[in-house]
C-alpha cells in the first residue's frame, strides 16, 4: 500500500475568492509565525481543496456507474455520504470488517473519508496551501479589490439619452436624485463617524450624544438602503470584494497514505478532471479563482518505515491552461493509473454495502 507525498505551489493567476461566516471585506487569511512573531498570510484551507476534489471524483464515480449502467441510481443516504461524507443522524454498523467492505467497494469514501453512517478516516489529506510572506513581512490586509460601482448605462454612454420614451428622461431624472440623496447620507454616517472616533480619543463629556447621532445616520443609511427605489436604481455601490490578488503563491502539501492503486489511480484522474477548469473559490463569472499548480512527487520507501522515513523523488507534476502534465515514469504510478482505467467499469457496479 503505498504513500505518495505532493509537495509544490499553487499561484494566483487572477483575485482568489473564499469566504467565510463573519469574515468582512477582508481575504481570509491565516496566522503564521515568522522569526518569533505572528504574522497573517493569505490561505486556502484544505477543506475547501478537499471538498472540491472530492466533488470531481465523486462525479467520475458516478460517471462511470452511469456508463456501465444507465439507469443507475442512488439512496438518499449513499449520495450524502460519497460526496459529503455522510449526515449527523445517519447510523450503521461499526466493526472492522465493514469498515474493510467499504473501503473495497468505494474508492471515494475509501480516498476522502466519512463521518458516517459509521466514520471512516480518508487515506488523502490535503493541508491549507499557505501564501508566502513577501519580503517585507506579512502581506498587508488591505489587498481586497476595491468597492466597484454598477454603472448607470446612460451615463457612459449621454448619446442613450435620446432612445428614452416620451416620460422616460424624468423618470431618469428622479432616479439620479434619489442616487446623490443616498450619497449624502452616506457622507452624513461617515461625519458622524468620524466625530464619535474623536470623541472616543478626546473623552469628551459629549461621547454619548455623538454616539446617538452616528447611530441615528446609521440607521437612516440602513433604511434607504432597503428602500425598493434604491435597490432598484442602477448606479449604486457594490460591496467590495474580499480576495486574495493575483500573484500571490501559496505553498502547498498534499499526501495520499497507505492507498490501493486503485484508489491512487482514482486520485490522478480527479487531479486531471480538475485541470480542465482549473478554478478555487467563488466569483468565476467575473473570472476569479484561476490557479497553476506544481508539485514534486515522492514515494514513501518501506524498508526504514516508520523509525526513519525516507522520500525518493520519483517526478513532477504540473496543472494549467494546458491542462495536467504527469511527468513520472515510476511503476506505482503507471500501475495505479493502469488499475483505475481497467477496474473503471466493475467499480462502477459496486454499492455501497447496507
Amino acid at each position: 500500500m503505498p504513500t505518495i507525498r505532493f509537495s509544490g505551489t499553487i499561484e494566483a493567476k487572477t483575485p482568489i475568492l473564499i469566504t467565510r461566516v463573519g469574515q468582512g471585506d477582508r481575504p481570509l487569511t491565516m496566522v503564521v509565525m515568522d522569526s518569533g512573531r505572528p504574522v497573517r498570510v493569505p490561505v486556502i484551507p484544505g477543506e475547501t481543496l478537499k471538498g472540491l476534489l472530492r466533488s470531481l471524483a465523486f462525479n467520475i464515480a458516478v460517471e462511470a456507474r452511469k456508463r456501465a449502467d444507465p439507469a443507475f441510481t442512488m439512496s438518499l443516504e449513499e449520495i450524502y455520504e460519497e460526496a459529503k461524507g455522510g449526515v449527523a443522524f445517519a447510523s450503521g454498523p461499526n466493526d472492522l470488517t465493514f469498515d474493510d467492505e467499504r473501503r473495497n467497494g468505494n474508492p471515494v469514501v475509501s480516498l476522502f473519508g466519512a463521518a458516517s453512517p459509521t466514520p471512516i478516516r480518508g487515506r488523502l489529506i490535503i493541508e491549507p496551501a499557505m501564501g508566502r510572506l513577501c519580503p517585507q513581512g506579512s502581506i498587508t490586509l488591505d489587498m481586497g479589490l476595491a468597492e466597484g460601482v454598477r454603472r448607470d448605462p446612460l451615463l457612459a454612454d449621454n448619446g442613450l439619452i435620446h432612445l428614452l420614451r416620451p416620460g422616460e428622461e424624468k423618470k431618469w431624472s428622479r432616479q439620479m436624485g434619489l442616487i446623490r440623496h443616498g450619497a449624502k447620507k452616506k457622507k452624513d454616517l461617515e461625519d458622524a463617524q468620524k466625530a464619535l472616533r474623536k470623541a472616543r480619543r478626546a473623552q469628551s463629556a459629549d461621547f454619548d450624544l455623538y454616539e446617538t447621532k452616528a447611530s441615528e445616520a446609521a440607521a437612516e443609511v440602513e433604511k434607504f438602503k432597503q428602500g425598493d427605489n434604491y435597490t432598484l436604481a442602477v448606479q449604486r455601490p457594490l460591496p467590495s470584494k474580499p480576495a486574495t490578488p493575483a500573484g500571490v503563491i501559496f505553498d502547498h502539501r498534499m499526501e495520499i497514505r497507505n492507498a490501493s492503486l486503485l484508489e491512487i489511480g482514482l486520485f490522478l484522474d480527479t487531479l486531471r478532471s480538475w485541470s480542465l477548469d482549473l478554478r478555487i473559490g467563488g466569483g468565476r463569472t467575473a473570472g476569479y479563482g484561476r490557479i497553476e499548480l506544481n508539485y514534486s512527487i515522492q514515494i514513501l520507501t518501506s524498508e526504514k518505515w516508520p523509525q526513519k522515513p525516507e522520500w525518493l523523488t520519483v517526478g513532477s507534476l504540473h496543472l494549467g491552461d494546458s491542462g495536467m502534465t504527469l511527468d513520472a515514469p515510476d511503476p506505482t504510478l503507471e500501475d495505479a493509473a493502469k488499475a483505475w482505467a481497467s477496474a473503471e467499469e466493475d467499480i462502477a457496479r459496486a454499492r455501497t454495502p447496507k
